[in-house]
């Protein structure tokens, strides 16, 4: 399962008023700690949710249009969508599915831990799918996450402002994605400073893959070492710029219907 927490802008943007009547994504929920969701969010025969992906989901405002964050609790890694409908949040659940796996693809890709032609990508999306084959968005917000994803605010208006046109389709959309997650990141769990593209892909590899861990880790140090090559005047100008609801994927992965 994943559970999206969304921010009160967030549950706005997903309800709408349609003939008087009020209609939301946003399920009803009370429990204010994610570790007991596994038991309070149970499967359908009452045994507990084996994985939970814990997204936080907020509404930014960009040029009078609505832009919404999606930052993953753990890792800190975040997806901007810029061309949502208010309300739906099936097409955003499609968009989102979508983008995080093409954007692990490239990534993979770049790694050489799949090959150029995603032969062997699609034992990771299936495992990828069987794990998480249910979605649920629930008003919930985290103090330390809102607080990251307030401060992409400034980042987002540097990215966006540099762009000759709104965003338009996945290529425009991952370009933004990898600019987010290229900023370094603190949480207080892990208070050194880590990448989120890098956070996140590590721990995505290491769930849905055979990977070994000193295959990842040695394109990992390779990746860091190209990163201490960018020039340091170059370095110093991006860090000043940088200041039922259940939804069932098999509606968005094929390879789940019967």
């Amino acid at each position: 399962m994943i559970v999206f927490n969304a921010s009160k802008a967030a549950c706005d943007f997903f309800t709408v008023v349609r003939k008087g009547e009020k209609r939301s994504a946003v399920v009803p929920y009370d429990n204010k700690d994610p570790e007991l969701d596994s038991v309070l969010l149970p499967q359908p025969d009452g045994s507990p949710q084996p994985f939970i992906s814990q997204w936080a989901v907020h509404v930014l405002k960009f040029q009078r249009k609505n832009v919404l964050v999606a930052m993953h609790h753990k890792t800190r890694y975040s997806m901007c969508f810029t061309n949502l409908k208010k309300g739906d949040f099936e097409g955003f659940l499609d968009e989102f599915y979508m983008r995080l796996l093409n954007n692990m693809f490239k990534q993979a890709t770049t790694a050489k831990l799949i090959d150029d032609n995603g032969n062997n990508f699609s034992q990771l999306e299936d495992r990828y799918f069987d794990r998480h084959e249910s979605a649920l968005i629930i008003k919930r917000s985290n103090s330390s996450v809102i607080g990251t994803l307030n401060s992409l605010k400034l980042s987002l208006d540097s990215i966006l402002s540099d762009e000759l046109d709104w965003p338009q389709d996945f290529d425009d959309a991952s370009e933004i994605d990898s600019e987010l997650n290229e900023i370094p990141r603190s949480t207080k769990a892990k208070q050194d400073l880590f990448m989120p593209q890098d956070e996140f892909f590590s721990d995505f590899i290491g769930k849905y893959t055979d990977v070994s861990a000193s295959q990842l880790n040695q394109f990992l140090h390779q990746s860091h070492e190209l990163t201490q090559l960018v020039d340091p005047a170059e370095q110093q100008i991006q860090q000043r710029d940088l200041p039922s609801n259940v939804i069932q994927l098999a509606d968005y992965h094929p390879g789940l219907k019967s």
